[in-house]
């Protein structure tokens, strides 16, 4: 498939298929443009305006653009993505938990601890976004537990994890219905924001990414947050406002079709 076919079927690709797919397709498309700077540039702009919400597809387009080997930084991208030890980190945050957690929506890395701590009830609460919430439950190999926002609170969960949309220079952006039931819950349990690798970017990209994303994402102070979980770790106020995944990429701060 030549590169300018794969992007056309990158940007028509369904928002309700799962993130990885979208991403693969996404590092093949772009690692086709390697030798081709304009149009590698317009491939990631066309990617992200059709795409907006992927934080992880920003991270990717941003490697690539700003690589002296863009194919190169492609396919480095997709093995990084795969190693993230963002999971590993969440179990070992939860290691002493015993009862359950709950998770406000369901991501990958959530669906690995579920995975690898059978012992664990994972509750999955519905934030308003069911639709998603119920494609996401249907793809996964394992059963969880899904209960409103009343039932989580009467459960009484160990930890509260929170999978962000995006974040960068100690600003959080969640989907609406996550940050209003996550304002409902904070009483309930400590909340912990799941950031895995890719999800957090520098301030400029990030104000492009809420800009491509106005009225669909929300603010959430970082201090609602008994810290971020991400690849190296649990980080606290401190140290997370200085975590960043990829450098500034002039050429991604406005978008064009």
């Amino acid at each position: 498939m030549q590169p300018f076919e794969r992007l056309r079927a990158a940007v028509r690709w369904s928002s309700g298929l799962d993130e990885w797919s979208l991403l693969a397709e996404s590092i093949q498309c772009l690692a086709g443009f390697g030798d081709d700077p304009a149009g590698l540039v317009m491939a990631c702009r066309r990617l992200l305006v059709h795409h907006p919400s992927r934080a992880r597809l920003w991270w990717v387009c941003a490697r690539v653009a700003t690589a002296i080997d863009p194919a190169e930084a492609a396919w480095d991208a997709w093995d990084r993505l795969e190693l993230d030890a963002t999971p590993s980190r969440i179990s070992a945050a939860v290691a002493t938990v015993s009862g359950s957690v709950a998770s406000l929506g369901w991501d990958d890395t959530v669906e690995t601890l579920a995975r690898t701590r059978p012992d664990l009830e994972v509750l999955a609460v519905r934030t308003g976004d069911d639709a998603g919430l119920s494609m996401a439950l249907r793809r996964s190999e394992i059963g969880a537990r899904v209960v409103d926002v009343i039932e989580a609170t009467v459960l009484e969960p160990a930890a509260v994890l929170v999978p962000v949309a995006a974040a960068g220079a100690g600003t959080v952006l969640l989907a609406p219905e996550a940050a209003r039931t996550l304002e409902l819950l904070r009483s309930a349990a400590p909340a912990l924001l799941v950031a895995p690798l890719g999800t957090v970017l520098p301030e400029g990209l990030l104000g492009a990414y809420g800009r491509a994303n106005d009225g669909r994402v929300a603010s959430v102070p970082f201090d609602t947050f008994a810290g971020a979980l991400g690849p190296t770790g649990l980080q606290d106020h401190r140290n997370f406002p200085n975590r960043r995944d990829t450098p500034e990429a002039p050429e991604l701060l406005r978008l064009t079709v």
